[in-house]
This record gives structure tokens, sequence and C-alpha cells, in this order.
């Protein structure tokens, strides 16, 4: 088996061999996240094995991209590093059938959603997108989930002004919620769920 570690604070991304003999991790491969010639801000968050584990993603904050990877036998080889078009891509996801993937973009309180090539891996940023305050953790909900033309017919709502979120996804943000109770607190619409911790 393979295990995939995200290094934050150096911007790289490690691949491990499981050895079932002796119970032991090996590294195998680590490469960077960034660009060579990047001198920002180095701090990555999250990383994804695509379904058919023939690439892996990498989100960079700071430098606000995903650095897409073919999980090759030799090592791990950069295809592409993507901007997400929006600041701080915390968490992202990919939608189930494995087409498409959503970057919750924290700082600029969007959702990106980027078509993926399933021969290359590649990202393809779409015209479909979401605005939510301050999204840090998108899971996908494989039923009913449908992206296309107008994004799932995003729905407006009068939660602070912003349009909720789409068919099959849910969205949990770290903003002051809409009421004064502690804890979590859950908008539900249909196949719709805003997950927002409320101080």
């Amino acid at each position: 088996g393979q295990l995939f570690v995200l290094n934050e604070l150096n911007a790289t991304l490690t691949r491990m061999t499981y050895e079932r003999e002796t119970s032991e991790l090996k590294i195998d491969s680590t490469v960077s996240t960034l660009p060579a010639d990047y001198s920002g801000r180095k701090s990555t968050a999250e990383v994804v094995v695509g379904p058919s584990q023939r690439f892996v993603y990498a989100s960079n904050r700071g430098h606000d991209s995903i650095a897409v990877f073919r999980n090759d036998p030799k090592g791990l080889e950069l295809v592409e590093i993507e901007k997400t078009g929006g600041q701080e891509p915390r968490n992202f996801a990919i939608a189930p059938g494995g087409d498409f993937l959503l970057a919750a973009n924290q700082k600029s309180n969007t959702v990106t959603v980027f078509k993926i090539d399933p021969k290359t891996g590649e990202l393809e940023p779409t015209p479909h997108g979401l605005e939510v305050p301050s999204p840090v953790c998108l899971v996908m909900r494989p039923h009913n989930f449908d992206i296309g033309p107008p994004m799932a017919q995003q729905l407006s709502g009068s939660a602070g002004g912003r349009q909720r979120v789409s068919r099959g996804v849910s969205v949990a943000t770290p903003v002051r919620g809409f009421d004064n109770s502690y804890g979590r607190r859950n908008f539900n619409t249909p196949g719709v769920r805003w997950a927002t911790p409320v101080r």
C-alpha cells in the first residue's frame, strides 16, 4: 500500500510504501508542491488521491494553487500547478465520479470548480462557483450529486446575504453564526447543508 504525507511547513509531498513483512513505512519519493522560482509563504493544507489512484492533488496556501502529480511507479511526477482563483485554499474535494475538483478558498469566501482531465489529471477552471463565508471543509455526498450549468441550481438564501451551497456538497465555515448559541448549526434545503461552528 501507499501513504501520502503533505509536509505543511516546507511545501513538499512525500509518498511512502507500506512493507507488510516488517510493518514499516518507507519513503520512496518527496517532491515540492511549489514552482521552483516561488519565494513567498509556504503552507500546504490538503492532499487527496484521485479515484483512479493515478493522480495526487495538494493545495498550497500563500501561492493559492493546487499541485497535480502523477502517481508513477518510479515516483511522484509533477503534472501542473493550477491557481485556484481564490485566496487560501485550505481544503478541496473531488466530486463522486472523479470528474470535478472543488477548492475551498477560505480568505476569499469562495468555492471554485475545476474539471479534471481523466487522462492527464490536469485541472481546467470552469465558470461555476459558490460564494461561501470562510469555507474550510468540503464533504461530498454521493447521492443526487450533479454539477452542471448552472452549478446544480445555486440556491440563494438569507444566510448572511450569501448564497448557500450546491446540491450534494456540505461546507463547514468557521465564522460567527446566525444566532447566539454555541456549537454547530445546520441549514438544510433539498440536498444542501451548511455546517457552521457558531461561537
